[in-house]
């Protein structure tokens, strides 16, 4: 045992700080924390988006219109499930909405889905705070199962230009990863 406790506490804040982690993964959904407005509930595995598979949705957006996925058809999409009391969610923020910035013209964009129970009330100041520039839309768990549930916040999906699972990424998107890949599929394009 007292091998292993040097590597024990930094694989658990290693968890901890990685994403916003469910306890359990299965029913019932878990109270939520102190101070959030959202709980995530169960994953339901099998509905799981597979690579290559195709995902289409439509959400309501903060301004109260609604925006389809299938209307970013033709760019390279990061879908991203977060909540604003989600730490790891804050601090992936700034890195997404530079990444957009700097990649909107060659074709990439990200899209934002709140999965807070109060969205409308919560999400605006967050945007305005992060000064976010890319599409935000409120969602639900319903949601969120279409792409086959998130593990923890945040959750990301990198889309191709056809709208096919390239990629999911569960915890803080790794900048430095993404960008060879995203290289690549801008210049597909």
């Amino acid at each position: 045992m007292r091998r292993l406790a040097p590597f024990v506490l930094p694989a658990l804040l290693a968890l901890a700080l990685g994403a916003c982690q469910k306890d359990a993964p299965t029913p019932p959904p878990l109270p939520v924390p102190p101070g959030a407005d959202s709980a995530l509930g169960a994953v339901d595995t099998s509905k799981a988006l597979r690579d290559g598979e195709t995902m289409d949705f439509t959400a309501p957006t903060l301004a109260g219109d609604s925006l389809a996925l299938s209307s970013l058809r033709g760019k390279v999409v990061l879908v991203n499930f977060w909540a604003t009391w989600c730490a790891p969610c804050r601090q992936e923020t700034p890195a997404l909405v530079a990444l957009r910035e700097q990649l909107k013209d060659q074709g990439f964009e990200v899209v934002g889905v709140s999965l807070d129970l109060d969205g409308q009330t919560s999400v605006p100041p967050f945007v305005e705070e992060y000064r976010v520039t890319y599409p935000m839309l409120l969602g639900d768990q319903t949601l969120a199962d279409r792409f086959g549930g998130t593990l923890g916040l945040p959750t990301s999906f990198l889309l191709d230009r056809e709208g096919r699972l390239v990629h999911r990424f569960t915890g803080v998107v790794p900048v430095p990863m993404l960008r060879p890949m995203l290289a690549e599929m801008l210049a597909e394009g």
